[in-house]
């Protein structure tokens, strides 16, 4: 009444802040504002950790991430169930061979394929032959430790090259390249 706004919209306002994960609803109790503590302290001491491989689960995104899930079961609710193609969904790859061919990469829908996750996309490159014919995959040091447990698992031979503060000495990468079997470069 005071801001002259209907119950119905007021209403569907409250909905929209819970679906964003701004606000929850507590049964007969009311509407109350979601809190990050965690993050308020971090951005008042300004240390970021570097130590970690993963990120620090304070900062990632999980409301705007919870938003898009939701959105997604949403829009795809008949199809989660279902087996897909082992492609993935067709109708992301025709979207990502668009986006490529603007950056002028032009591949075919049947040379696209989109997995459940990084693990899975570096297990397929990783054991599929390539063109050049070479079995040696060369890996940044530090780097992606999963990549290097994976190789050693699978047995796959693999070298190193040490990246700095100043990056990857690029010099050594095209000899590297030139006088070992390198299949690729992760």
């Amino acid at each position: 009444e005071r801001f002259h706004v209907s119950k119905s919209t007021v209403i569907r306002a409250l909905q929209e802040l819970e679906k964003r994960h701004i606000i929850y609803a507590v049964p007969k109790s009311g509407y109350y504002l979601i809190k990050n503590d965690k993050k308020q302290e971090r951005e008042q001491t300004g240390i970021i950790d570097f130590a970690a491989s993963a990120p620090d689960p304070d900062i990632f995104p999980y409301r705007d991430f919870q938003h898009c899930i939701n959105k997604a079961i949403d829009m795809y609710k008949n199809d989660l169930f279902i087996y897909g193609t082992p492609q993935g969904l067709p109708s992301l790859i025709r979207v990502l061979q668009k986006l490529l061919s603007d950056y002028q990469v032009f591949a075919k829908e049947r040379n696209i394929f989109i997995t459940s996750g990084v693990q899975q996309a570096l297990s397929l490159l990783s054991l599929m032959p390539f063109p050049n014919g070479k079995k040696k995959i060369l890996i940044e040091q530090p780097g992606y430790h999963l990549m290097v447990e994976q190789l050693e698992a699978l047995r796959l031979p693999a070298c190193g090259i040490k990246r700095t503060a100043e990056g990857l000495d690029m010099a050594e990468v095209e000899r590297l390249f030139q006088t070992e079997e390198i299949k690729f470069f992760y």
